[in-house]
């Protein structure tokens, strides 16, 4: 991907305010999206999409962020061709879109009543379970790569574009099943930006825990790894110990024990010198 696309700046900002000691209690990923240092620069990121004014302070990058995961669920951002819909010509009960203009414009206002905040709670105490165990950078990814699939099976797919010379017809059935998808998506993404977004927030406690030299352990933390670690290190590390004990407490001893016999005549000196010059 491009250092100035949806899926790098989402993960490029992540990083920035996460703590590294948290990144490395992720799993580790088979094919790491920051297997180097990126080249992303906000400044030139900054210029380059006439966004002066809009930066500059740590919740606006924050806001931005959470932009570009909503914009992550509308699947047309995630397809070039055709100018990402832009030069495809749609037809809905008489009136002419864009495809682009119909997904961005039209379809938020036709969208379902929500789901219940019960049904909303249990979808995301599902939906976690998939996401927890990721890293950041892997699950952006995965995110990006449903959403262009999205494009190309559930968009794309309901239309036929043999002849675009005239505009496309989106037929009730269509359209039946884009309002369902959109809706699923707003969802999807209400839920994955309160995770980050929670995430993050685990990240700023632990450094300021690690800051203050305190422990704090997060739901990436494998504790039978750190017993594992523990167990390695006390096997080196106790018999060591205990053999500069023994050996300081042998020598010790033996300096002691010619100190306490001098003080009796017997080293030689000391205050036993001093008794026998008296008798």
């Amino acid at each position: 991907a491009a250092d100035d696309s949806i899926l790098c700046v989402v993960s490029v900002t992540f990083k920035k305010y996460a703590h590294d000691a948290v990144l490395r209690e992720y799993p580790i990923a088979s094919d790491p999206l920051w297997n180097s240092e990126s080249n992303f620069d906000w400044k030139n990121y900054i210029k380059d999409h006439h966004f002066e004014g809009l930066f500059g302070s740590v919740p606006a990058e924050l806001r931005w962020m959470v932009t570009l995961i909503g914009d992550m669920h509308q699947p047309l951002h995630w397809l070039r061709e055709n100018d990402y819909g832009r030069d495809i010509k749609v037809t809905f009960r008489g009136k002419e879109y864009t495809l682009l203009s119909f997904w961005e414009d039209f379809m938020p206002t036709q969208l379902p009543p929500p789901p219940t905040q019960v049904e909303l709670d249990q979808q995301y105490s599902s939906r976690i379970q998939t996401w927890v165990n990721v890293a950041p950078g892997e699950l952006f990814r995965s995110w990006a790569k449903e959403g262009s699939e999205q494009a190309c099976y559930r968009i794309y797919a309901g239309l036929d574009l043999s002849n675009t010379s005239a505009p496309v017809v989106v037929t009730e059935e269509v359209f039946s099943r884009w309002r369902s998808l959109a809706s699923e998506l707003t969802s999807r993404a209400g839920q994955r930006v309160a995770f980050v977004l929670l995430d993050l927030l685990e990240h700023r406690r632990h450094k300021e825990a690690h800051s203050q030299g305190r422990g704090r352990t997060t739901r990436h933390t494998s504790h039978s790894t750190n017993l594992a670690k523990n167990a390695a290190i006390a096997a080196f590390l106790v018999p060591g110990l205990l053999f500069l004990f023994r050996w300081h407490d042998q020598n010790s001893g033996h300096a002691g024990a010619g100190f306490s016999l001098g003080r009796f005549g017997v080293g030689g000196g000391g205050e036993g010198a001093g008794a026998s010059k008296k008798n």
